[in-house]
């Protein structure tokens, strides 16, 4: 197994189930690909390499405190989004 970074995908299935709540002036992909990225310089990685580092790190995922701080930190990248996109709105 490849060192994956687990934040990742988890990042990506929040905003996607959370988009709409949101309020984006803006649903393009540049404005949602802007959102993920800067969240994910905004929290730390969480590498796994092996299975049981992958299990650990869904259990982590599954705790109400790391769910809403990755929910804080789209909610603020979506705001640095909104007010400046980098495309005419």
């Amino acid at each position: 197994m490849k060192a994956v970074n687990m934040m990742e995908s988890f990042v990506h299935d929040v905003i996607e189930r959370n988009w709409e709540d949101l309020n984006m002036p803006c649903s393009c992909d540049v404005c949602k690909s802007d959102v993920f990225a800067l969240t994910l310089n905004a929290l730390p990685p969480r590498y796994a390499v092996t299975h049981r580092g992958d299990l650990y790190t869904r259990i982590q995922f599954l705790k109400e405190q790391f769910y809403t701080d990755v929910v804080r930190e789209i909610v603020n990248a979506a705001r640095v989004v909104a007010e400046k996109p980098l495309h005419d709105v």
